[in-house]
């Protein structure tokens, strides 16, 4: 069942549903439900079947948008229209870009959206309310742009927060909350996010623990030092944090230390004793903020000496298993401390590395590559266990100088700059990916 026409009258613009089959009296009643919100309409015949019209008032009642939505005949007789997307994000304050970096992709979804038979809105935070009906947010609409207005209550919620600014970390956690239990959610709850907890989901399950490096979770002084004796040469990263920040490199050698943290100057400090590293990188260590302590993975590097990575965006498909959307090498410098696009490095494709290798590393990083697929794959398969719907990771596999992979850790919001920079059908494909998921996972067909 589909909206199969949208016209125009004088006295408004009306929506039409259809549904062939038996004749009903022009007196009977439909009710029609779209997302949290519903009511009754007249149900009339002509010569094609029944069917019902929605016009302005009642999609205004509604919170229904002029678009062509997806329909279905739920259990009850209540026909259903959707399914209603919301986009959970931060506003920006900038002109001309009202979410930031993501206000583009945000336009694109919309777009792929409309296709799908899908409503898709952008809900800021501070929005949500106390109505579980009806939310307050932004619809982009082709004649004038983004328009703030009142949105049915989401079916399904694809939060894409990278930051929570200090003065709102309050009603983020309120409504964050809210969004788990009251929507289908297609990404991990806020509470599950962090490194640590899915390095131990991960690491409890079989096929993954070979593939990681050795990692210990600090979260007072006295854990520190042990930890970084355990391994020598090691990386201590936020068990919360993004983009390379408050990321450190710590080597034990000939009785102190060398160390390097994202604000170093491509170079290594030398610390002389103990309390000395402790003055120096303790002060970052708080109740609320613990580090993971990981054994460096000595990166396998191009013949120009530098290294890289690789980062493999996999997704959720209707009723079929995970699929890798794309890989995508990151290289740094000779001297970087991460491969970070944010620390300098750049989003290269998986033949450009082959082109920069020797010769003799070609064939264990083609291996190393298919492996590193493997392990990602089986990651989103672990962690989709648990969270059904879950629609896609960002999982960063490390090959060392031998080519063996090394899962280093997962994102459960993975950006699309690198997939902008490289390949703008591959963009498209994962946006249409996460409305085709979303569609689905409501109970609607894509």
């Amino acid at each position: 069942m589909l909206i199969t026409k949208i016209h125009r009258k004088k006295t408004g613009i009306t929506l039409r549903i259809r549904r062939k089959g038996r004749r009903l009296s022009h007196t009977s009643m439909q009710t029609v439900r779209y997302a949290k919100r519903q009511m009754k309409i007249p149900m009339v015949h002509d010569g094609q079947g029944d069917f019902i019209e929605l016009r302005q008032k009642e999609r205004r009642l509604l919170r229904c948008p002029l678009i062509r939505l997806q329909g279905k005949v739920d259990s009850d007789d209540v026909w259903s229209l959707g399914p209603a997307i919301g986009i959970y994000a931060l506003r920006h304050r900038a002109k001309g870009a009202l979410f930031g970096p993501q206000t583009k992709m945000f336009v694109t979804l919309i777009q792929l959206g409309r296709k799908l038979g899908a409503d898709i809105f952008v809900i800021p935070a501070g929005h949500l309310g106390h109505d579980h009906s009806e939310v307050l947010a932004y619809r982009y609409l082709r004649s004038s742009g983004w328009r703030l207005m009142r949105c049915p209550w989401p079916d399904f919620v694809w939060r894409r927060m990278t930051e929570r600014p200090v003065t709102l970390v309050s009603i983020l956690d309120d409504e964050e909350k809210l969004l788990a239990k009251a929507t289908i959610q297609g990404v991990l709850p806020r509470s599950c996010c962090d490194k640590w907890t899915i390095h131990t989901l991960l690491t409890n399950e079989d096929g993954i623990p070979d593939y990681v490096p050795d990692t210990i979770l600090v979260t007072e002084f006295d854990q520190f030092l042990p930890a970084i004796a355990s391994f020598g040469d090691v990386y201590i990263k936020p068990v919360r944090g993004t983009q390379g920040m408050k990321i450190a490199r710590i080597i034990q050698q000939d009785g102190g230390y060398l160390y390097r943290d994202h604000e170093s100057q491509q170079s290594f400090e030398w610390i002389t004793n103990d309390r000395e590293l402790l003055q120096r990188w303790g002060q970052q260590l708080s109740p609320q903020q613990g580090f993971l302590v990981q054994k460096t993975v000595q990166l396998m590097m191009t013949r120009f000496n530098d290294p890289f990575d690789l980062r493999y965006l996999i997704q959720a498909v209707p009723a079929k298993p995970a699929v890798c959307t794309a890989t995508i090498a990151r290289l740094a410098n000779s001297h970087a401390l991460t491969t970070n696009l944010h620390t300098g490095s750049r989003a290269v494709t998986v033949d450009t590395v082959i082109g920069l290798l020797h010769p003799e590393d070609t064939k264990r990083f083609v291996k190393g590559v298919q492996t590193g697929e493997m392990i990602a794959l089986l990651a989103f398969q672990i962690v989709q266990k648990k969270y059904p719907s879950l629609v896609e990771l960002g999982v960063d596999i490390a090959l060392d100088s031998l080519g063996r992979p090394f899962l280093l850790e997962v994102n459960p919001v993975p950006g699309r700059k690198m997939l902008r920079l490289l390949d703008s059908r591959l963009r498209r494909l994962s946006l249409l990916r996460v409305l085709e998921y979303a569609v689905w996972s409501t109970g609607f067909r894509a």
